[in-house]
């Protein structure tokens, strides 16, 4: 679980996808709020050697939700149209402010 204040984009980066029998063919790249969900963003076919993207806000939202999860999904296809897919742990967006703590400095001298 990783959490980022930005509300405005998420940036992915992976290492590049590979096929053991054959090659990736296509990739494609969405954005979710459940773990293989294309809600927010649907898929976009992106370079086979891509390794990074980043994703704003819905078509209509001013920024991504505070306290959602979102998933970074992966479409991995190779020549014969077998597709696998992947998908990121959840990030969230956390606009919480900072919590306040108070430090208060005792001298000996002031000590009962």
């Amino acid at each position: 679980m990783f959490y980022q204040r930005d509300d405005k984009n998420i940036s992915a980066a992976w290492a590049a996808f590979c096929d053991n029998h054959t090659w990736v063919d296509t990739l494609r790249v969405g954005l979710g709020t459940n773990a293989f969900g294309t809600d927010v963003h649907e898929f976009a076919l992106v370079s086979n050697t891509s390794t990074t993207t980043t994703f704003g806000p819905k078509a209509g939202d001013s920024a991504l939700l505070h306290g959602q999860a979102y998933y970074v999904v992966f479409a991995v296809t190779n020549p014969a149209q077998a597709a696998e897919f992947y998908r990121t742990a959840p990030l969230y967006i956390d606009q919480t402010p900072p919590e306040a703590h108070w430090v208060v400095d005792v001298f000996p001298q002031e000590l009962p």
